[in-house]
């Protein structure tokens, strides 16, 4: 069975987003950076799980840019919504869940 664990994360991190107790116009920039992130690691997701894209390009995805995209942009606007829902740790844990999911998946050792 294949179980994609991606969308339901980036739902979860998007719902945290929008709560919270900071002004508008200080979270709305914070929001269209995750939602950018998000669509840039959705497309990371649909490239590891096509047939065209080579194992090479697919371990540096995994490798590489997921990681890069995920902890440099995504979960570092995650933390600055400042939602005690995430912690660093959290986000990262469920980063490397994702990652080993997808490295088992598609038998690739960074």
């Amino acid at each position: 069975m294949k179980v994609n664990l991606l969308p339901v994360l980036l739902l979860s991190f998007s719902g945290c987003a929008c709560q919270g107790s900071q002004p508008e116009d200080k979270v709305k920039p914070i929001i269209t950076s995750i939602e950018q992130s998000e669509n840039t690691l959705a497309g990371y997701i649909n490239q590891l799980e096509s047939d065209i894209i080579s194992v090479e390009t697919k371990k540096i995805i995994l490798c590489e840019d997921y990681p890069r995209e995920f902890e440099t942009n995504f979960l570092s606007n995650m933390l600055k919504l400042e939602s005690s829902e995430y912690t660093k740790e959290s986000l990262l844990k469920d980063l490397n869940l994702n990652l080993s999911y997808y490295k088992h998946l598609k038998n690739i050792q960074c």
